[in-house]
């Protein structure tokens, strides 16, 4: 029901088919249409990138909702987060797995709970994050298990220099990029999962499964007595001094987070989280300022380079079952009831392809997207048909970029026909509809 005045402008609301709003002091008249849901490629993967970022900032939250200054703490610094992050997923959606792939590209499937494999950026602040304090790289022990953060250039946090007054105490710790009585969080993805799993119905899926958080409060230098002299960080077990840490007010986590040298003497980062493998990390420095709390911007760096899903996930946003043919599509087809799943998760398939009809007595087919083809395709059989089931053509042509197939009869405008391609045994069928 519609209220005010649709004489004066002044009305709002719904009056049958018709809506009425006001925008810029006018009285605006629009036709009311029902959403539809055509499972466009397009559609999906605005819906995978949705989902993805939905998800990070639910996994994120108590870190997103007040690391961004100049915003308001609580859901609208969620909102910023995702909005300043939407940008970068969708940069990676449009990867087709076979041109250059982007630096990211790593997608939550429908129905995954996770937080992908991508380099959100989780704050932004004034304050300096010296460069050689960033998360820039993962370092290796001499087994190559992948440990932590290297800080490159701190040499000094982890070293058998005595702190022995405040000026030494303050040099360490800048060493690390942080100052005295300022925080630095460490923010981590852990997965129990196999992180190089692809996606099968049974199989691993490649997201954090677990976000911890290790936030360190270095105490100022007037509460930390100098008369002994001690170190920045426990030799032996790795931990940061209780005497340089405030442990009252540091996360609980903060014990799981050790620091150890690198073979170049840098020092590295790396939390402790046993039977689980890290992922992703990223380092936040924080410092009270004369009108609020300061950060730095921060990202996370991956562990390894993520893999190319987009165009493997994006079709679990949108197709049934039978058609999902990708191996990263959870929705496989199955034969047995105890959901055993089958080998034509991995059998050849024909992802896509495009029609057209330049003439009345033609369609010409290209675009053709296959999947799973051990062989190149030498041949390829067309096969359309009218809406009463009448064959216009069947006939098998030379493989290539565009396949021509002259019909029987006139196509007409308006009408759908179903166009089959088959190649090498397999089968795709799509519905195509005539223009002018």
């Amino acid at each position: 029901m519609a209220k005010g005045n649709l004489f004066l402008g002044t009305a709002r609301g719904r009056v049958g088919s018709v809506v009425l709003r006001r925008r810029n002091g006018q009285q605006i008249t629009s036709v009311r249409t029902s959403p539809t849901n055509p499972k466009s490629e397009a559609q999906c993967k605005q819906r995978m990138v949705f989902a993805t970022s939905v998800s990070a900032a639910a996994r994120l939250r108590t870190i997103v909702d007040h690391s961004f200054e100049g915003m308001k703490y609580g859901q609208d610094s969620v909102n910023y987060f995702t909005k300043l992050n939407t940008p970068m997923l969708r940069a990676g959606m449009n990867y087709d797995g076979e041109s250059e792939m982007p630096d990211h590209n790593n997608y939550l499937v429908k129905g995954a709970k996770g937080l992908a494999r991508m380099p959100f950026q989780i704050s932004r602040g004034q304050l300096s994050f010296p460069q050689y304090a960033f998360a820039t790289s993962f370092a290796a022990d001499s087994a190559g298990t992948e440990k932590g953060a290297e800080l490159l250039g701190a040499q000094l946090a982890y070293s058998t220099f005595p702190i022995t007054n405040a000026a030494e105490y303050a040099t360490l710790l800048g060493s690390l990029g942080v100052q005295p009585g300022e925080q630095m969080t460490l923010v981590a993805g852990l997965t129990d999962n196999n992180i190089d799993a692809e996606y099968t119905p049974t199989g691993a899926v490649n997201y954090s499964t677990y976000v911890e958080f290790a936030r360190i409060i270095f105490k100022p230098a007037q509460d930390i007595d100098f008369s002994t002299p001690f170190m920045l960080v426990d030799a032996e077990t790795g931990q940061f001094n209780s005497l340089v840490i405030n442990f009252e007010k540091s996360s609980n986590w903060v014990s799981k987070v050790v620091v150890e040298k690198s073979t170049n003497g840098n020092a590295i980062i790396a939390p402790v989280a046993n039977g689980l493998d890290l992922v992703m990390i990223a380092l936040i420095r924080s410092a009270r300022g004369a009108s609020g709390w300061l950060r730095s911007s921060a990202k996370f760096v991956l562990s390894d380079e993520s893999d190319a899903l987009a165009w493997q996930v994006w079709p679990s946003y949108g197709q049934q079952e039978s058609e999902g043919t990708s191996r990263r599509y959870l929705n496989q087809p199955y034969n047995r009831s105890d959901e055993t799943p089958t080998d034509d998760a991995y059998a050849p398939a024909i992802q896509s392809f495009t029609v057209a009809s330049p003439a009345a007595t033609s369609v010409t087919i290209s675009g053709i997207q296959l999947l799973n083809f051990t062989t190149d395709p030498q041949n390829a059989t067309v096969e359309v048909k009218n809406a009463a089931g009448d064959i216009l053509v069947s006939n098998s042509y030379p493989y290539g970029e565009t396949i021509t197939a002259t019909t029987t009869a006139e196509l007409v405008e308006g009408q759908t026909y179903d166009v089959k391609l088959t190649i090498q045994g397999v089968s795709k069928t799509v519905k195509y509809t005539k223009n002018s």
